[in-house]
């Protein structure tokens, strides 16, 4: 089916949202219909900024299970607080007794995790010897996967996992990846959402672009003047539809993705990316515009954001024809979890029949006076209510929340638990230590000659533009490199692709520059440092300089971040009907860093896959029903120097499967994915 196909929609059994308006959906109703705003002016830890955040009650008193104390952090204190309240943990776990904790996938958004426990750790290195000090767990607290690891350990669940890292869209995008994942027959349902909690980095990283606002932030209002930054939690269980909905039942029932190819801090100025974000989700659902009855905006109240959003807004709904507002202006912006967050005040306007007001905005921008922007909550029965959220990168999500299925015609069907996921590989690109692309690489692989020596060396991106040619980092020139191999062996059109990127941890040097900055007096960032430091950096890059506007998803599962992404690359390619390019990529740390992540040189490595065999293709992948999904160990490799490059690398872990398709042989190889859970692909030469 197309990926503008009508899909199945799935049911929100619970939910739940923990932000600075109050624990749960009871506070959060209540301000929302007093139309009161929570935010206050900043005192998070000792930052010296004028301006006003949004800081959640009660994290610092949260104390986690002895059982998972290595994931202490406050981003996973504010995760295990959201997830006590409305009883959201115990339905988890009651539905895992149902449907099998296997069977259940945990997916959830973040920007900065628990980074918070490393600006700390700065502060305390050694003097002499600028070590770290003892007690930080990199893994447990700042690497991405640390909120979805906890939150799977934390409920017991046993299914796939992925942390989505795509700056502020982060968590809109977690729930078209678990609808593809349910879809495709490789889950029944999945705990989603977002947490991101206060941090030094993105306060000051705002700062340094100029964009923070020295009052309680107002969206789209004429004398706005930036973003407050808050912090929540939100979480949602989605499930195929049940034989019988209750009366109050809210359905996702689209969600569209796409990237602006335009700028990593910018907007598109016309929106075109957020325009193509809201008409794929509309016509996911075989709904029209003239159907939505409320948007809420990703309305971040800088200049540029609300303006672009508002034109998108006009373009396809027409002038004044739509209820829209953005709540920032009660929650603040809370990045990474602004899209679950938001989520779920969308359901609940659905609940209540209620049209939210946007909180602080007085007297609305007349440059964007074409959108209905509600300065009073209104009430009136609704039907369809869209949710967007965008981010650093130009990656935009909209969402799609309503009461019932489309009944003018009959959505394509799921896949069956049964049916194999399978896909072509049309082209390969990598790039590593002792070797510079995939014809180098294929007969060393495949046991043919020895494994060159020395460092991998990376190509200047020479499609990027000068200026942000000179600003990319390592995991830019790695996973450009890597993508753009495998686009060229498949012949492929880069402008039409949508991508998944997957790494284990991001730009270390960029991330080290920014603690390091952190831990001084003035605690200046670089603002190309800060727009580099999110997790999507190569994604937003890779857009830009071949213009795919494309969705792309960008996700973390620590060591395990190769499975991770083949599984949603192969869920994509199979549910949406498309090519996508999967690029997998991990860089070297510097000290003090690497002491904590090891990783010695930089990697990158990409596959073109397809649902269908084409001229180009090597081989095909798939994952069997009932076996894709094992205990068994993950295959190594017999070749000493290619092991400890495959041990060492976590972009790396991808070799077996690599060497496999080398040799041209069929068989199964198991790669590392998840603590107890491996990644079961099977090969077949083409």
């Amino acid at each position: 089916m197309p990926h503008t196909a009508l899909r199945r929609p799935l049911y929100l059994s619970h939910f739940t949202a923990t932000s600075c308006l109050g624990h749960g959906l009871g506070a959060t109703r209540a301000a929302l219909h007093a139309r009161r705003s929570a935010l206050a002016p900043c005192d998070f830890d000792d930052a010296q900024l004028a301006t006003w955040t949004g800081t959640v009650q009660g994290v610092n008193e949260q104390v986690l299970p002895a059982s998972l104390s290595s994931y202490d952090c406050r981003n996973n204190r504010l995760a295990q607080l959201g997830l006590e309240q409305d009883g959201f943990a115990q339905a988890a776990r009651d539905l895992a007794a149902r449907l099998g904790a296997g069977r259940i996938g945990v997916f959830l958004g973040t920007s900065t995790s628990g980074i918070y426990e490393t600006e700390l750790a700065y502060r305390r290195r050694d003097p002499s010897t600028g070590a770290l000090p003892p007690g930080l767990v990199y893994r447990g607290s700042h690497n991405p996967f640390s909120v979805t690891g906890f939150v799977r350990a934390y409920l017991g669940l046993q299914g796939p996992a992925v942390s989505i890292s795509s700056a502020c869209s982060s968590s809109g995008k977690v729930f078209a990846t678990a609808w593809r994942m349910i879809d495709a027959g490789l889950i029944d349902a999945a705990v989603v959402g977002g947490v991101d909690s206060l941090c030094l980095t993105t306060l000051y990283g705002f700062g340094s672009l100029d964009v923070l606002s020295d009052a309680p932030c107002r969206p789209f209002d004429a004398a706005r003047s930036g973003i407050s930054i808050g912090e929540a939690a939100a979480f949602a269980l989605l499930e195929r539809l049940p034989g019988r909905l209750p009366p109050d039942a809210i359905l996702l029932r689209g969600a569209g993705e796409s990237s602006d190819a335009h700028h990593m801090s910018s907007p598109h100025p016309q929106g075109l990316g957020a325009k193509m974000a809201m008409e794929q989700a509309l016509r996911m659902a075989g709904a029209l515009p003239s159907h939505v009855s409320y948007i809420n905006l990703h309305g971040t109240a800088t200049t540029a954001n609300d303006a672009a959003e508002g034109q998108a807004v006009a373009a396809l709904f027409g002038a004044r024809t739509v209820p829209c507002s953005s709540t920032k202006g009660a929650t603040g912006h809370t990045l990474g979890a602004a899209g679950g967050l938001e989520a779920v005040i969308g359901a609940l306007a659905l609940r209540e029949d209620m049209a939210w007001a946007g909180p602080n905005t007085r007297q609305l921008d007349p440059a964007i006076g074409s959108v209905d922007y509600l300065l009073e909550n209104r009430a009136g029965e609704l039907d369809l209510v869209l949710s967007n959220s965008f981010g650093f990168g130009g990656t935009n999500s909209s969402l799609l929340l309503g009461r019932a299925p489309a009944a003018a015609s009959e959505p394509a069907p799921s896949a069956e638990a049964g049916q194999a996921v399978s896909v072509f590989v049309d082209g390969i690109g990598l790039l590593g230590p002792g070797f510079d692309s995939w014809d180098q690489a294929r007969d060393r692989l495949a046991g043919a000659g020895p494994v060159a020596g020395g460092k991998t060396r990376l190509p200047v991106p020479q499609s990027l533009p000068a200026a942000e040619r000179r600003r990319a980092g390592l995991a830019v020139k790695a996973a450009l490199a890597a993508g753009l191999q495998a686009v060229t062996a498949a012949g492929a059109d880069a402008q039409e692709l949508a991508t998944v990127f997957a790494s284990s941890g991001g730009d270390g040097v960029n991330c080290h520059e920014i603690c390091a900055a952190l831990a001084t007096a003035d605690r200046a960032i670089s603002p190309t440092r800060f727009h580099n430091s999110v997790h999507n950096a190569p994604s937003g890059y890779w857009s830009i300089s071949r213009g795919d506007m494309a969705t792309s998803s960008v996700l973390c599962a620590y060591d395990g971040s190769f499975a991770a992404g083949l599984l949603e690359a192969m869920a994509q390619a199979l549910v949406e009907d498309r090519p996508v390019l999967l690029v997998a990529y991990d860089t070297d740390y510097p000290e003090p860093l690497h002491g904590l992540r090891p990783i010695p040189d930089t990697m990158g490595v990409a596959l073109l896959l397809s649902p269908r065999r084409g001229a180009s293709s090597q081989a095909r992948l798939s994952l069997q029903p009932g076996a894709a999904f094992t205990q068994q160990i993950a295959h190594t490799l017999a070749d000493p120097a290619l092991e400890a490059i495959r041990a060492a690398i976590p972009a790396a872990r991808s070799l077996p499967l690599l060497r496999a398709i080398a040799l041209g042989t069929a068989q199964a190889v198991v790669v590392d994915y998840l603590d107890g859970l491996q990644l079961s692909v099977g090969v077949e030469p083409c």
